[in-house]
C-alpha cells in the first residue's frame, strides 16, 4: 500500500492501532495538516493528545474492522521528532501546527 492510496476522509473515526493495541482514533481532516499526514487523537476532550503521523507509517487499512494499523510502537509515536504531540484541538483553539 502506498501513502497516496489512503482516502483520508473515508477513514475518519477509524481506530488507530500499533503492535501494542489501540492508540486512539483517526481524527477529522484539517487544512492545518499536509495531505501526506494523518491526525491521531488519543484520549478524550480535556485530556486528549493529538499526534500528526506520516502516512508512510501506515501498515494497513481494514475497512471491515474500521481500523488503521501503523508500523510504530506507542513509544515510537510518543518520541517522534517529526510529529510532536499537540495538546487539545489545535484547530478549535486557533493554534498553528508547525513542523520542525
Amino acid at each position: 500500500m502506498t501513502a497516496t492510496a489512503i482516502n483520508r476522509s473515508r477513514i475518519i473515526g477509524y481506530t488507530a492501532a500499533c503492535p501494542e493495541g489501540s492508540i486512539g482514533r483517526i481524527a477529522e481532516e484539517t487544512n492545518e495538516v499536509a495531505e501526506d499526514f494523518l491526525v491521531i487523537e488519543k484520549g478524550r476532550w480535556m485530556f486528549r493528545t493529538t499526534y500528526i503521523v506520516p502516512q508512510s507509517t501506515v501498515r494497513g487499512v481494514s475497512h471491515d474492522h474500521e481500523s488503521v494499523s501503523f508500523n510504530l510502537t506507542l513509544e515510537q509515536l510518543e518520541q517522534m521528532d517529526s510529529s510532536p504531540p499537540v495538546e487539545g484541538d489545535p484547530v478549535s483553539k486557533g493554534m498553528d501546527i508547525v513542523s520542525s
